[in-house]
């Protein structure tokens, strides 16, 4: 009740703080198409709907929306919304294990991967079926030598496809982390023989919301009804802002038996297209992809003080500015991405005791 009291008093507010629209996670306290027979129905009928571009969710009750302030306080005031936040933005971090020609790279190392591999290298050895690790980033370069035997496939929320092609790098290096092939050249990942499945929420500036990061863990709810197995599901992303939506969809997943990984007490560089992305074409492609980050982004790279909802949709420049960043909005079975990288490895062993006997 205070959110929505706040939420009213927001709105109140001048029209010259405030734009016209802005896109909002309206949450219910019935499951969206029950709750849409009590929303108001002059901005809830099928042509409205397709207007503001409504969304529905499946891991909480409610959906997204583009809102008029008139079409947020008629929601307000139609005694079915429990709140009411502004979409946010969601970016890569930036980590500080980066790939390079050794066979084993540093950081696999460091986290004792090689001393497990002669007991399994990410395939389930206790009969639970496969291990799924859904890496919620960039996408991935599943054409890479060293990502396509691993990549089982993914969903692109950006376009609304089923093709999540890695268009900025990240999400590439962090399921190169988690599964590059052990196949005697170039590097080995942590757990090869584990299966990933790639959900890109971020575009081609590291950018994109929480929406999207809802709707993922949506996805991964449902592949894992359809096809069951392990699931492990690994974030390197967030922002400034947190979600009390976000952590709701989150506690849903992980009570659904998903276990989350996320990055934590990173930081957020704001890049250019890079020249060696593996997708990076010509400087014409270049200068394209430099100015559709300039008319996307939407974080302020001036402050790191919490705006307000329609301050954050001022559009900056995609440049190289670090925000400082809080970490996901977490319950308590969403460990730190320090132990990500293990994961698959700790599902697939049977049991400490059983993994101690079979290394002896």
């Amino acid at each position: 009740m205070k959110r929505l009291a706040l939420f009213a008093l927001m709105l109140a507010l001048p029209a010259a703080v405030f734009g016209s629209t802005q896109r909002y996670i309206v949450v219910t306290h019935h499951p969206y198409r029950e709750a849409v027979r009590s929303l108001p129905r002059e901005d809830f009928d099928p042509a409205e709907r397709a207007e503001m571009r409504v969304r529905e969710f499946s891991v909480i009750n409610g959906f997204a929306a583009d809102l008029t302030d008139e079409q947020a306080s008629r929601l307000v005031q139609s005694g079915e919304v429990d709140n009411i936040e502004p979409v946010l933005e969601r970016h890569v971090l930036a980590d500080s294990v980066t790939s390079g020609q050794q066979t084993t790279p540093y950081g696999v190392s460091m986290v004792n991967a090689p001393a497990v591999w002669p007991v399994t290298k990410g395939a389930a050895i206790n009969g639970t079926g496969p291990i799924h690790v859904a890496v919620i980033d960039t996408g991935i370069d599943y054409n890479s030598s060293e990502l396509h035997a691993a990549y089982k496939g993914g969903h692109n929320f950006i376009t609304g496809s089923d093709d999540p092609l890695d268009d900025f790098g990240h999400g590439s290096h962090v399921s190169g982390i988690i599964a590059a092939a052990d196949d005697n050249q170039g590097v080995v990942g942590v757990a090869p023989a584990v299966d990933i499945y790639a959900l890109k929420v971020l575009d081609q500036c590291g950018s994109g919301s929480n929406e999207n990061v809802i709707h993922a863990i949506d996805w991964i709810i449902q592949k894992k009804t359809d096809i069951g197995g392990n699931w492990v599901a690994n974030l390197s992303l967030g922002s400034s802002d947190s979600s009390l939506v976000e952590q709701t969809a989150f506690q849903r997943g992980s009570d659904a038996g998903i276990i989350f990984f996320a990055a934590s007490g990173n930081s957020y560089v704001r890049h250019r297209p890079s020249r060696r992305s593996p997708n990076a074409g010509p400087d014409s492609r270049l200068s394209r992809q430099e100015s559709a980050c300039s008319r996307h982004s939407s974080m302020s790279a001036r402050s790191t003080a919490s705006p307000t909802p329609r301050a954050r949709s001022r559009h900056i420049e995609c440049m190289a500015t670090t925000i400082p960043t809080r970490n996901l909005p977490v319950p308590p079975r969403l460990l730190s991405q320090e132990r990500s990288w293990t994961a698959a490895l700790e599902i697939a062993a049977t049991s400490r005791a059983t993994l101690s006997e079979k290394l002896r």
